[in-house]
């Protein structure tokens, strides 16, 4: 199945790259299929035994909060690191 969810915090390519990353490795995500950094929009096809809770904070420990989540100073420091590593990353 694919599902659309949106995130806070996510502004670049470097941002886009280190979520691709981050979320390839949760189990049940099956393919990033699209990333918009401009929007925080993330396209996922998912299995359908994936673990929400799972996915919520792997987004979290990144600086990624979905768009209900609280976005939290220290979340918003982990999403600039995380930019400035996925444009190492590329």
């Amino acid at each position: 199945m694919i599902d659309k969810i949106k995130v806070q915090n996510l502004k670049c390519g470097g941002s886009e790259t280190t979520v691709r990353i981050g979320l390839e490795k949760v189990d049940g995500v099956e393919e990033v299929v699209k990333i918009e950094a401009e929007t925080g929009e993330i396209e996922l096809r998912l299995s359908s035994d994936i673990d929400i809770v799972e996915l919520k904070d792997k987004l979290n420990q990144m600086g990624y909060p979905m768009e209900d989540n609280e976005n939290t100073l220290g979340m918003k420091i982990k999403s600039y690191a995380s930019c400035m590593v996925g444009r190492i990353s590329k």
